[in-house]
């Protein structure tokens, strides 16, 4: 088994024996981000000009930098030649190729984050717009290959392994309507019905506050994947959900984290103008969040 480089968050190089020497400079990232993922191999006075505009001798720095990627990348890949091009030894892989080739999520972590997170080169504005496409390019390349596993392991009856793709996809594309249909559809497939009203109220509350809109029928429709009936009144739903969890996080003694989902209901209570929130007076928390509507 290979190594995997890892472009998709923090840079890195992952092997399976441990970690070995990891190349240094942001531009020496930024040159293996280019090598990876450009159509073809990129010639050395064009890198150049990308990556150092303003160097006094930027051939020579650009040595500098594939010096470094040598010795971070052996034995697992080789990067050379004019045009360079960066070739991998048998098992090595790169997570950012398998995201835009389609391999199933489960191949790469899927939760890493952008491309080269945290490397901007500002004085290289040439290499900063071509960062700015492929960055859009694997986040639309993620959305699709999280799409299409979600779909077959829903088609294959494991929708268990579907809701955590579901999850990651509502968080990555959260007011694309299909991530939150899927999800949704995952959660009724596996039979959990208060998930899944839950999920489809949080769309909902979701376009409201974002859009000014309302998600179409196919969000609610998608409980019939499960054949399970819409609850009545998501947004109460979400009131009561909401209070239990404050409740379990103030007995926790995780009293910030309570408070604040206390306050979350409060708000969504005042919305719909219930006359009180769940809960007692004579509770301790229950004075302050108890209330009336107008």
């Amino acid at each position: 088994m290979g190594a995997t480089i890892q472009l998709l968050g923090r840079p890195g190089i992952h092997r399976p024996g441990g970690p070995g020497p990891r190349p240094r400079g942001r531009k020496t990232w930024a040159l293996l981000a280019l090598a990876s993922l450009s159509e073809r191999p990129v010639p050395r006075h064009r890198l150049a000009r990308m990556l150092f505009p303003d160097a006094e001798d930027a051939p020579a720095a650009l040595r500098w930098s594939l010096s470094e990627l040598r010795r971070g990348l052996r034995p697992d890949a080789r990067i050379d030649g004019d045009p360079i091009a960066l070739d991998l030894e048998i098992g090595t892989v790169v997570d950012a190729q398998l995201v835009l080739s389609g391999a199933d999520p489960l191949s790469f972590d899927a939760e890493a984050g952008d491309l080269l997170a945290g490397i901007d080169l500002a004085d290289c504005p040439e290499f900063d717009f071509w960062l700015s496409e492929q960055r859009e390019r694997v986040r639309a390349a993620m959305r699709s290959t999280l799409r299409a596993a979600i779909g077959a392991r829903l088609g294959e009856g494991r929708p268990a392994e579907a809701v955590p793709l579901a999850r990651r996809l509502v968080r990555l594309a959260p007011l694309e309507e299909q991530s939150h249909e899927l999800l949704v559809r995952a959660w009724a497939a596996s039979g959990d019905r208060l998930a899944a009203h839950a999920a489809a109220a949080a769309c909902t509350a979701l376009f409201r506050r974002e859009l000014g809109v309302q998600p179409s029928p196919r969000v609610a429709q998608a409980f019939a994947t499960g054949g399970l009936t819409l609850l009545p009144d998501g947004r109460r739903l979400m009131v009561r959900l909401e209070v239990e969890a404050g409740k379990a996080a103030l007995a926790a003694g995780a009293a910030a984290d309570g408070l604040e989902r206390l306050r979350s209901a409060v708000a969504m209570a005042v919305e719909l103008g219930e006359a009180r929130l769940e809960g007692r007076r004579r509770r301790p928390w229950a004075p302050r969040w108890s209330m009336r509507s107008r």
